[in-house]
């Protein structure tokens, strides 16, 4: 079979469309995006993307001896590559999300009811791709670290199976994460995990 100059060009050019527009959808992703200001307050924002559905948990430390903090919940709906999300509590706050290529640009407004003000408004950077919720332990046995660092290992652990929440205020990066384990006795254990010790339930 013979192609033309022309017709090489038309395949060369519905490749790059190709390419480009499947680029720009996978710009929005799900995982965890956060930045800290210059005082130390940070913000953290969890998305999760099905489909067209956008929800997101925010999550704000300010940084004070008064342990003050932000929180909101919220759904909204992927058009392009931004979103804008609103609580179902009616309380009127608003958060418009733009993403791009592993960063967040966020913007709240009329948030102050959930000590978000605009403030906390910036680019987050996506820090992993996990999200807040249960997870399950997926060694025969995971310990308790009293650091983020291998060599900092505890005498506690879990066992394959045990079933641990993961918090929004508690993911900081793609490794480690700090949990608070109680078991059916009522003990509760604290202390760093490693993340690939968990799957998603």
């Amino acid at each position: 079979m013979i192609i033309r100059k022309k017709d090489t060009s038309a395949i060369i050019l519905l490749s790059l469309l190709f390419l480009i527009f499947g680029i720009s959808n996978s710009i929005a992703q799900t995982g965890t995006y956060q930045k800290t200001d210059k005082l130390g307050a940070t913000c953290t924002i969890s998305i999760e993307i099905k489909g067209k559905k956008v929800s997101a948990d925010v999550f704000a430390w300010w940084n004070t001896p008064s342990g003050r903090h932000g929180v909101f919940s919220g759904e909204g709906v992927l058009k392009g590559q931004a979103a804008v999300l609103t609580s179902s509590d009616g309380t009127g706050c608003h958060v418009k999300l733009n993403f791009k290529p592993g960063k967040l640009d966020v913007a709240f407004t009329d948030c102050m009811e959930e000590n978000l003000p605009e403030d906390f408004s910036g680019t987050l950077v996506k820090i992993t791709d996990i999200t807040p919720g249960e997870y399950i332990v997926k060694s025969e046995k995971s310990f308790f670290y009293s650091s983020p660092n291998i060599h900092h290992r505890k005498k506690s652990y879990l066992l394959k199976n045990n079933r641990v929440n993961i918090d929004i205020e508690n993911i900081s990066s793609d490794e480690w994460i700090f949990i608070n384990y109680t078991d059916p006795s009522g003990k509760t254990t604290s202390g760093y995990f490693r993340l690939e010790d968990l799957n998603r339930k």
